[in-house]
């Protein structure tokens, strides 16, 4: 007697021989680490092994790599992968050299790990015949499938297969009774449609509720009105096998989506339907929620701030609206089958390529700053992301960019403004007393610390005047004193990540709280920079005493009644205001007096209006950039222009900040009213104006002057000459003196005016 696993199969296999064209079970063997590394054959039928030459208890508890070696081990590996573990094929075509054949395979695992293969052999017989060396193996098993039908004809010859099924149940019931999936077997009518069931295994009558003698008296049209409508569609019916997906319908109307295998099989001159059902209810969740998630991801990166190309082979197969929109294109399609390296400035085109060649490779590629060329030829300074992928089998690269110009505009501003600080820095250095004069009539603290090798600060160098008052310390206590000895306790903590910045960047901006000699503590903003002084690196800092601040922002929080007596009573126009999906400003939510009275709207009208709607139309274009900082950095300090109910131009400097407010992203904005600001800055600039024009002037009187001097001079030096040759022998000594002197002082004018014309 065979056995596979724990079930007897007795010792007749006509079930099995004509169940399919060939069926086999296979034992999975596991290494130490819990890994397949070779398969155990349970169980094969005659029409699994036919051609091999060998019966079938031959192949029985053997391995397959004995059996058949490493290659066709490795077929089974794939076959055990793709059908089993990750059920990426449905099912798997394969030609099996030991047997010369090529099958058509199915296959599904048991509740006990076995590993169950349905072949179908889809080679043609002639051609096979005539590959073949031999036919004596094939005849010989043909003779004995014969042999073995014919012991049975006298059981069927009443056509009772159900009778020859349930005497053969044990026989089956490993591949019907365990299997994951719903097995079912129905008889074909005549016409090729399908009968009624004779088989159902567990699973089926589990998932579908019915009992299993109201199954033997149904159809598969029963549970799917559509069963061979979509049988007939996945797979034209003569080759004996379709897979489809379809919904059957339960007991209780409940729809469950499966994944059909169909087999039409002979069995004693019956055409018998064999159905493997695969629940893929969770598959088609899966793929549901992967369709929200592309459409959302769609969504997203078609409305992206950023702009975002795909592109595979060197073409563009995707952009968004605002890579068109950078890249100067209108229409899309025009766009796509472009190549991106097109937009690429030549000067970086073999930088592009061979990152492009690199994430081919699966390389590191880091961000990069480069140049894009717009259509029309304007040059774009971009900082760019990509990332390799792949679409439709192909590699495919995701490039995200965005236009970095102004921020490219706004370091060479801070460039241009860190060389005109260090003109500064080296004029204060020239001139000690100008440095006196601006250090110690400054409002805020300033003072200048050693840095100790830690990078911390060490002991001052110098404090103003501010900041010894402030702190109530006389100036000698501080110079032997450190900024960490006159911090509060409490945030000492942050002292070294302070420093560590302000060592990084030369630059630091933080919060920090002093303690004065007589233990108050006085919250203040620091701006510390690292400069060079007297040949060492320094830390200078200005430290503004925010206590003002400090206590204004509690209480806003601790009570809404303070916040509008500060909101009305303020110097400034103080505004609240939506912030609409898109970014930009929505509709005001208040306006204090200040803004009431200075553009002239009532509060009820300011309620349907926006910040847009009182900015100079001229100035309108300015605030999508003013937008973008406010979301990216949760604040903007900016200039515009308002215009007031009158007509009014008056420029303004703002201060926004957005945060939550009763469930709502809003922005606190506070415009003061730069007019004099302004105004003082254009009559400077005319004084400048006069006073090089007064210095002109001057110079030119000075050269004209000098000139008319020297004429002069020439003239009393020519007669003091004149006077000692006509006179040479009558003047007496006084008198010649006289005349020498008056030649040495006119030399001597002269030669103070030439060096003034220098």
């Amino acid at each position: 007697m065979i056995r596979a696993g724990n079930y007897s199969f007795g010792e007749t296999f006509e079930i099995f021989d004509n169940l399919l064209e060939g069926v086999s079970v296979y034992e999975p063997v596991y290494d130490d680490r819990g890994k397949i590394h070779d398969f155990i054959v349970k169980y094969v039928n005659f029409a699994a092994i036919a051609g091999s030459g060998n019966s079938c208890k031959y192949y029985i508890d053997k391995y397959i790599s004995n059996l058949y070696g490493a290659d066709a081990l490795e077929l089974h590996f794939k076959m055990y992968e793709d059908l089993i573990v990750t059920a990426k094929s449905k099912i798997f075509k394969a030609y099996l050299p030991p047997l010369n054949r090529y099958y058509q395979i199915s296959g599904f695992s048991t509740s006990d790990g076995l590993f169950v293969l349905l072949g179908v052999d889809i080679t043609d017989h002639e051609k096979i015949g005539r590959d073949l060396n031999s036919t004596s193996d094939t005849l010989k098993i043909e003779d004995q499938k014969k042999e073995l039908n014919n012991e049975l004809k006298s059981e069927i010859k009443d056509g009772n297969i159900k009778k020859i099924l349930k005497e053969n149940g044990e026989k089956f019931r490993l591949i019907f009774n365990r299997a994951d999936d719903m097995i079912s077997l129905n008889l074909m009518n005549e016409d090729g449609t399908p009968g009624k069931f004779i088989e159902i295994n567990d699973t089926g009558i589990k998932r579908l509720g019915y009992n299993k003698e109201e199954f033997l008296n149904m159809t598969p049209y029963d549970i799917d009105k559509e069963y061979e409508t979509r049988r007939a569609l996945a797979k034209p019916t003569k080759e004996h096998h379709a897979t489809f997906e379809t919904v059957h319908t339960t007991k209780d109307s409940q729809r469950i989506p499966v994944e059909i295998t169909a087999h039409i099989i002979n069995y004693n001159g019956k055409n018998v339907g064999l159905s493997i059902s695969r629940d893929i209810s969770e598959r088609k969740k899966a793929e549901d929620s992967l369709k929200e998630s592309e459409s959302r991801y769609r969504k997203l990166l078609e409305n992206c701030f950023d702009a975002v190309v795909f592109h595979s082979e060197g073409k563009v197969i995707w952009a968004n609206n605002t890579a068109m929109e950078l890249l100067g294109v209108k229409n899309s399609e025009k766009l796509v089958n472009m190549s991106l390296i097109d937009f690429v400035h030549p000067d970086y085109r073999e930088i592009v390529i061979e990152r492009m060649n690199n994430m081919v490779e699966n390389k590191a590629v880091p961000p990069i700053e480069e140049k894009f060329l717009a259509i029309g030829g304007k040059v774009i300074d971009v900082e760019v992301l990509a990332a390799g992928f792949t679409y439709n089998k192909k590699n495919a690269v995701q490039v995200v960019f965005r236009d970095i110009s102004k921020r490219k505009e706004t370091e060479k501003a801070l460039k241009d403004f860190a060389i005109l600080q260090a003109k500064i820095m080296r004029a204060l250095k020239e001139s000690e007393e100008k440095f006196r004069l601006i250090f110690n009539n400054a409002n805020d603290m300033i003072s200048l610390s050693e840095i100790d090798a830690n990078g911390m600060p060490g002991k001052y160098i110098e404090i103003n005047e501010v900041g010894v008052e402030r702190l109530g310390y006389a100036k000698e206590e501080l110079l032997n004193m450190s900024p960490v000895d006159i911090v509060a306790p409490d945030k000492r903590a942050e002292m070294p990540f302070n420093a560590v910045a302000l060592t990084k960047n030369g630059y630091s901006n933080f919060e920090i709280v002093h303690i004065t000699k007589d233990g108050r503590r006085i919250p203040v903003e620091v701006n510390g920079h690292t400069i060079k002084y007297k040949g060492r690196k320094v830390y200078l800092t200005v430290c503004r005493d925010i206590t003002r601040h400090k206590l204004l922002v509690n209480a806003l929080k601790e009570s809404e009644e303070k916040f509008r007596e500060i909101f009305h009573n303020a110097n400034d126009m103080i505004t609240l205001h939506k912030m609409n999906e898109n970014g930009m400003p929505g509709k005001f939510i208040e306006v204090n007096e200040v803004g009431c009275n200075r553009l002239g709207y009532t509060n009820e009208e300011f309620q349907n209006m926006s910040p847009v709607d009182i900015v100079a139309p001229d100035k309108r274009v300015e605030m999508a950039s003013h937008a973008i900082e406010i979301w990216t950095n949760g604040y903007a300090k900016f200039e515009i222009v308002h215009i007031a109910k009158d007509g009014k131009r008056i420029p303004v400097e703002i201060n926004t900040h957005i945060f939550k407010f009763r469930g709502e992203t809003v922005a606190l904005g506070i415009s003061r009213d730069i007019t004099e600001r302004k105004d003082a800055e254009e009559k400077l600039k005319k004084l400048l104006n006069k006073l090089s024009y007064l210095n002109e002037e001057s110079e030119q009187f000075i050269y004209t002057t000098a000139n008319y001097l020297q004429e002069h001079l020439e003239m009393i030096t020519d007669i003091t000459k004149q006077l000692k040759n006509d006179y040479k022998d009558k003047l007496d000594v006084n008198i010649e003196n006289s005349i020498n002197c008056i030649a040495d002082e006119s030399d001597h004018l002269k030669q103070m005016i030439l060096n003034l014309l220098e």
